[in-house]
């Protein structure tokens, strides 16, 4: 290997650890990692390929790390599994009969307000819980012994907390089927999204997880770990099937994707859900700058560029 070929070596391997760092938070780590492998003079099929090869061991390491904390959700996880891979074949059957670029103008206005609902508290939204959750999964960052909180919104006396996995479960089987079919509809549709176009999908769990299921960020970050591992995955041997993928690439990538994704993961466990609002909002917001560059160019205007 030559010099400039090690140069844009530790280059790459310097991306995929912010891209690692920043999926094992909130999503969205392929923003950075496929726009530098194009940059790397690789063919967009293999910018992908390589792309969701180098991934794949960074996002199973975050999920051992959440799951280690007792942050996953096994239950719900495992259920929702087979509506996301439905969904992700049906929309990967849907790119024959509509264009990408429908869906991807449809997103430029949806995000901003996906981010506006993810910027406000639960509690303002006239949504009970959210200063529950953010004190539950603060407190567990910092020790694993119970301890005892006074609610933020009454004045009952003070109560062992509990571990967000167990809240939720107490949530679900109050809440039954309802509480299913809302998890079967989000990874059905975002899913569906991943197959048919695919970018910040992981995001899309978190935002579908946290809104309409009352889950906190931190559980939510967690458990969609899952999907994002099954799907990228799968992407990988297909991509490899068909000879995408630069293997000379995967291993000095996937070790930088690595270190990324379990100090962002530890880092998210540490700090909770506040923390993880925020970089969701940063990753929603490269996303919507992303989709409005490409499909709505003429909004960039640079002074003399004529």
């Amino acid at each position: 290997m030559t010099e400039p070929e090690v140069f844009v070596v530790l280059c790459l391997a310097a991306v995929f650890c912010c891209g690692g760092f920043l999926d094992g938070i909130s999503g969205g780590g392929g923003l950075l990692t496929v726009p530098a492998l194009l940059l790397a003079d690789l063919p967009p099929e293999l910018a992908l390929g390589t792309n969701k090869a180098s991934s794949v061991a960074g996002i199973a390491s975050s999920l051992g790390t959440y799951a280690r904390g007792g942050l996953v959700n096994r239950s719900l996880a495992v259920f929702g599994l087979p509506f996301a891979l439905i969904g992700g074949l049906a929309g990967s059957k849907l790119v024959f009969f509509f264009p990408g670029e429908t869906i991807g103008r449809i997103l430029v206005f949806l995000l901003p307000l996906g981010i506006l609902i993810t910027l406000l508290p639960k509690k303002e939204r006239g949504v009970r819980g959210e200063a529950e959750h953010s004190k539950i999964e603060n407190a567990q960052a910092e020790d694993a012994q119970s301890v005892a909180f006074r609610p933020a919104d009454t004045g009952e006396t003070s109560f062992p907390r509990k571990a967000p996995k167990e809240a939720f479960q107490n949530q679900i089987a109050a809440g039954g089927r309802s509480v299913k079919l809302r998890a079967c509809a989000i990874c059905s549709l975002v899913g569906l999204y991943d197959g048919f176009f695919g970018p910040g999908s992981a995001s899309f769990y978190m935002l579908g997880f946290h809104i309409f299921l009352g889950m906190g960020l931190v559980q939510a970050a967690a458990t969609v770990k899952l999907y994002n591992l099954a799907a990228s995955a799968g992407a990988t041997v297909m991509f490899a099937l068909h000879g995408h993928v630069r293997w000379s690439l995967v291993l000095p990538l996937s070790l930088a994707y690595i270190a990324g994704s379990v100090i962002g993961a530890r880092l998210a466990v540490r700090t909770g859900a506040h923390f993880i609002r925020r970089v969701l909002c940063v990753s929603l917001s490269m996303l919507f700058v992303s989709l409005l560059w490409k499909f709505f160019p003429g909004v960039f205007f640079f002074p003399g560029s004529d």
